[in-house]
């Protein structure tokens, strides 16, 4: 016996002795740098005590030769920072959780190394957690200092007197410090820090503005309380002498700065209409403190020589449009800067210093020979002074400018090399615009003085290598058209995607002028044009919307073990046999991907139609669920159907549910509060459902409405009580003997659209409990505001557009509208909890801005605001309007608009309304479509597109006549996008001579000129009266009867019994009228009860075969 237990103990023992130890598995923080009091969230994989690691556990500094025990933090502290802080946190396994830190403050700026052991001194850590050296590695965070930051020409120059400055902290210090510092010059002037954009308490940065004085002095003034300011730890600054320091700006810097940063475009008639002597234009080039590198030393009475390069052909333009998109300001190696100049494609970086573009002439590099332009005198300026002067050029065409500067090397090269700036600039009277679709490129040409077409101009289309791939003439509307355009490729050799097109007039042409002009577009350059602005769908390329799959199947839902029929359509003209090219059907479960295959045997009717036939036994072990139908083969694939296998009931009662109201000749539920429920049911199989008990349920949520043929508008609601609100649970009610019943039901008061959902629960005759759902809208209002404008805009002025419904969808005219605006911001505040760990709370606040547009619907119901907020940010825009019993409707909607003016951004505002007279037409159908321009007179390129251009052509728009015609074509259909590109050309200044000289109607029509003219002579920072453009799309449906079959169904009877077998007559009519002969025929016969539970959208074979096109036109 005594050996048993013997045997016993040492079983125990050894088990014991054998425990495996448990391993930590995660560490918070695990990254970064850490506080000096910082406690450890340590988690394991086992349950582990304190007691357990205490004893051999230690933290080892770099700045101690000693160990520092670790503690537990305690035990209220550490339950926050678990709950706070640890994501993996769990209060069923909080004992695999410790939170301990060393019993020491460590040093800043040292490392920590943290050794975790237990009992057996064992460590707990795995190898994962480190490198070479055991434990948990961590650097503490260094001391509270502050630094300057500024910008400099050179590491050991002064600040730069146009750049901001910005103090940086180590750590975050309160913010009514950093507000209340000052930069006080020896003057007296006092510069304040920029506000901070949130309400925050504490940050570890604070900007001042550009001093814009040079080689100044300025001192700090701090308030009373700074030279004890300490961080959110409590830590004093290291370095409080800093503010002793004086703050230096260095002269300002040199500047030789073209107004042209990569290219532009100078009109050849910018300051007066065209004549056959025009006078040189002029490229601005800014100057200040360049030294004489750029002067002539014959001629010091010039500003200077540029070496520039004319170029008048299209390949020539190409090429060296390419070089100068090729390389940015970064820093290149030598090899790469030289292979990107000569276009020899990208190149790995070679051994040796990076170089600046800036300090390579690209006539150099390139070897090419150049000429010079001696530049005009500048008057006697100061060292420091700024001048602006101007590079004449007297021929058209595309000129690269090139100047050299010995001081700015200086000032901006590490090396002090000569510093070269580049500029390129087209000289043209000519515009060139493009469209590219689907295998179609079309081009306009006008001209930038007055917008009128250039026809017999030569058209030459290059690849992005300069091979010339087309060519052709403008006709007299200024068009040229290529149908056999493929997709264009990207060029590492250039660096260009898309196609290059030029266009050119001989100097005899009437719009030339007596010189030869030339101009160049990008198919690329769509910037600001883009689909998604129009919020338009989008058609991929990569498809081909000439063919389309489609499968029918003969009802939605089955039973497992019941058998399914389908029959498969194709449209287009396949490149191979169709049984090769799609020769397999594949019903794939959409859950586990189990598919059942079956081959496909196409045929092809006597009138052309390809279909092919097949039945799929859908047996008692499928799993249960959404099957998809793909038609495919080794080129292609197409999900041409859907269907579920499920356990269901076929239902006998059918009904209906609707809620009315008291008031007579109400259609609508709008704003009302006292209302009857309306139940009627009866038997799908025929007959009233009398006497049956039921169970009405009726629930109330929050909707956002959409109205057909206004998808690109936001009807969203302010939601006051976003959440559902039951109103009815389970009431009895009990139906007479014509199989209905009705209920009294009072409604809450609604500020928003409102969803009821009624359902009504009873037992059918094979005692199945049975559902009946429907529901219905509740409106606060008769009328129902919509809302498009961008998403965001660059500058702080919109343009919101918007439409007034009625809730059944008519427009309601002259409605006066509101938009009120409040400003959102979102802030995040911190707060240090115990150890180094901090808790975030984030906050959002709303500034009212009150009333920014007020107006009123016109008689299509549309209305349109410019409104202007200075300051921009995040807003909140709320548009409402007032029925005539005073009830509100408020669409909402989220806009950010910028903080500067739209010239400081160089933003686009491009993009125009176009207004059809209505959604949807028939073939046949004169439309009238209203351009919404800012223009008085304008050239438009109309085009109407789909996935291809069906259509170009060319018209002229007044602000008095701002609309044209288009006669619906049959092949448009199921939809068409009409674009127009309204083109202005240059306003010339009107005075009295030209009210003797011009073609003036009537001294009203002079008049009217003159005062529109001078609002838009250019100025020193804008010019409004240079050409201009505005492009619109909008989306027309076309009544698809070009592809519709007349079709009647004549059963012979209209009851048979069981057995007896029902005979149908088939009719089928083309859009002609004439007989469909030879058409194939899909009779298929379900019970209705299925419908009832699942509609069978499979059947819609025309909109399947026909669908919407997406947009697909770069222009």
């Amino acid at each position: 016996m005594r050996g048993h237990q013997w045997l016993l103990g040492l079983g125990l023992w050894m088990m014991v002795g054998l425990a495996y130890a448990a391993v930590l598995q995660h560490v918070q923080p695990g990254v970064g740098t850490i506080d000096e009091d910082q406690a450890f969230i340590l988690h394991f994989d086992q349950p582990v005590t304190a007691a357990q690691l205490t004893e051999h556990s230690y933290c080892q500094s770099s700045a101690l030769g000693e160990r520092i025990p670790l503690q537990v933090v305690p035990m209220e502290q550490a339950q926050a920072l678990l709950q706070e802080q640890s994501y993996m946190y769990e209060a069923d396994r909080a004992d695999q959780f410790l939170v301990m830190q060393c019993a020491q403050r460590l040093a800043s700026g040292s490392e920590l190394v943290l050794q975790l052991r237990d009992q057996r001194q064992r460590s707990l850590v795995p190898k994962v957690f480190y490198g070479d050296q055991p434990g948990l590695h961590f650097q503490v965070r260094g001391p509270l200092r502050v630094q300057l930051w500024c910008d400099k020409t050179r590491s050991t120059a002064d600040c730069n007197p146009l750049r901001p400055l910005r103090l940086q902290f180590s750590a975050p210090v309160p913010t009514a410090f950093l507000t209340a510092l000052r930069l006080r010059a020896k003057d007296g002037q006092q510069i304040a820090p920029v506000p901070f954009s949130e309400p925050v308490a504490w940050s570890d940065s604070v900007e001042f503005p550009a001093t814009y004085k040079e080689l100044a002095t300025f001192v700090w003034d701090m308030p009373a309380t700074g030279a004890g300011v300490r961080d959110d730890a409590q830590r004093a600054l290291s370095n409080p002498d800093f503010f002793q320091l004086p703050v230096k700006t260095a002269a300002m810097p040199p500047l030789l700065k073209f107004a042209y940063e990569g290219m532009g475009v100078i009109e050849r008639f910018a300051e007066h209409p065209p004549t056959s002597e025009p006078e040189p234009a002029l490229v601005p080039v800014a100057i200040r403190g360049v030294d004489a590198a750029i002067f002539t030393q014959q001629n010091q009475a010039t500003a200077g020589q540029l070496r520039y390069l004319h170029l008048t052909q299209a390949q020539d333009m190409l090429q060296w449009y390419a070089r100068l998109q090729r390389v940015g300001d970064y820093a290149l190696s030598e090899n790469q800067l030289e292979a990107a100049w000569r276009l020899q494609g990208w190149q790995e970086a070679s051994h040796g210093a990076a170089l600046s573009p800036a300090s390579r002439s690209i006539f150099t590099v390139t070897q090419t020979e150049t000429q010079q332009i001696t530049l005009p005198a500048p008057p006697a300026l100061a060292e420091k002074e700024t001048e602006l002067i101007g590079v004449p050029l007297s021929a058209p065409g595309f000129y690269v400018l090139e100047a050299q500067s010995s001081r700015l090397g200086e000032a901006y090269l590490s090396d002090h090399e000569a510093m070269y700036v580049r500029s390129a600039v087209l000289l043209t009277n000519l515009a060139v615009h493009s469209k590219m679709a689907n295998g179609q490129l079309r081009v306009w040409v006008t001209r930038l003085d007055n917008a009128q077409p250039v026809a017999q101009a030569q058209i030459m289309v290059l690849d992005g290598i300069g091979n010339t791939v087309a060519q052709g003439v403008t006709d007299d509307s200024g068009q040229w058209a290529w149908e056999e355009a493929t997709e264009a490729n990207y060029y590492e050799q250039t660096g260009l995607d898309g196609y290059f097109i030029s266009a050119a007039i001989g100097a005899n042409h009437a719009d030339a002028y007596g010189q030869a002009d030339q101009s160049f577009v990008m198919t690329s350059w769509d910037r600001g044009l883009e689909a998604w602005r129009f919020q338009l769908p989008y058609y991929y390329a990569g498809g081909n919307a000439a063919e389309v799959a489609h499968t029918v199947v003969d009802r939605p839902l089955f039973l497992a073990g019941e058998t399914a029929h389908f029959k498969h359509y194709w449209r287009g003209q396949p490149a191979q046999d169709l049984s090769a090219f799609l020769p397999e059907m594949r019903l794939r479960h959409a859950g586990s991907g189990a598919e059942f295959i079956q081959p496909l045997h196409w045929q092809q009717s006597s009138t052309g139609a390809w279909y092919a036939e097949n039945t799929q036994i859908l047996t008692a072990s499928m799993l249960l669920g959404t099957y998809e139908v793909w038609l495919q083969g080794e080129q292609a694939a197409f999900q041409t159907a859907s269907l579920r296998v499920e356990a269901f009931k076929r239902p006998y009662i059918d009904g209906r549910l609707a809620l009315t109201s008291i008031q007579p000749a109400q259609p609508l539920l709008v704003g009302e509060s006292e209302t009857v429920l309306d139940a009627q049911l009866h038997y799908i199989a025929g007959g009233v459902a009398a006497h049956l008990p039921l169970q009405v349920s009726a629930l109330l949520h929050p909707l956002a409405p959409d109205f057909a043929g206004y998808e690109e508008y936001d009807f969203n609601p302010v939601l006051g009580a976003p959440r559902p609100q039951a109103l009815l649970d389970k009431k009895p009610l009990f139906l007479d003997h014509q199989g209905s019943a009705q209920m009294a039901l009072t409604l809450p008061a609604v500020s928003s659209p409102q969803s009821l959902v009624m359902s009504a629960q009873f037992r059918d005759p094979s005692g199945q409990i049975q559902t009946l759902t429907q529901q219905q809208r509740i409106w606060p209002s008769q009328v129902v505001v919509g809302v498009r404008h961008a998403y965001w805009e660059e500058s702080n002025t919109a343009h919101v557009h918007g439409v007034v419904l009625s809730p059944s969808g008519q427009t309601v005219a002259n409605q006066p509208i509101t938009i009120s605006a409040q400003r959102q911001s979102f802030y995040t505040t911190r707060q240090r909890m115990v150890g180094g760990f901090y808790r975030y709370e984030h906050h959002e606040q709303r500034e009212s801005l009150g009333q920014v547009c007020q107006t009123q619907s016109d008689g299509d119901g549309r209305w349109q605001c410019v409104i202007h907020v200075p300051q921009g940010g995040q807003l909140i825009l709320h548009s409402q309007s007032l029925d005539a019993e005073q009830r509100p409707y408020t669409a909402e909607t989220q806009l950010w608009l910028g903080d500067r003016a739209p010239a400081a951004l160089g933003a686009n505002h491009d993009r125009m309304d176009i207004l059809a007279d209505k959604k949807s037409a028939q073939p046949g159908d004169t439309v009238r479509f209203q351009v919404q321009m800012p223009f008085e007179q304008a050239s438009a390129w109309v085009a109407v597109e789909r996935d291809r251009i069906l259509h170009t052509q060319w018209v002229s728009l007044t602000r008095e006549q701002p609309y044209f015609d288009l006669t619906v074509e049959p092949s448009w259909g199921p939809n068409v996008y009409v674009s127009v590109l309204a083109v202005r050309g240059r306003q010339y200044a009107v005075s009295w001579r030209d009210l003797i000289q011009g073609d003036w109607k009537t001294p009203l029509q002079w008049y009217q000129r003159y005062k529109s003219a001078a609002k838009q002579l250019p100025t020193t920072t804008v010019d409004l009266a240079k050409p201009s453009f505005r492009y619109g799309v909008t989306r027309l449906a076309v009544a698809n009867h070009a592809h519709t079959l007349q079709v009647s169904l004549q059963p012979e009877q209209s009851i048979y019994r069981v057995g007896q077998t029902a005979r149908f007559r088939v009719q089928a009519q083309l859009p002609s009228g004439e007989p469909a002969a030879n058409a194939s025929v899909l009779l298929v016969g379900v019970d209705q009860a299925l419908l009832a539970l699942r509609k069978n959208t499979t059947w819609e074979l025309l909109g399947a075969m026909y669908p919407e096109v997406g947009y697909g036109v770069r222009t």
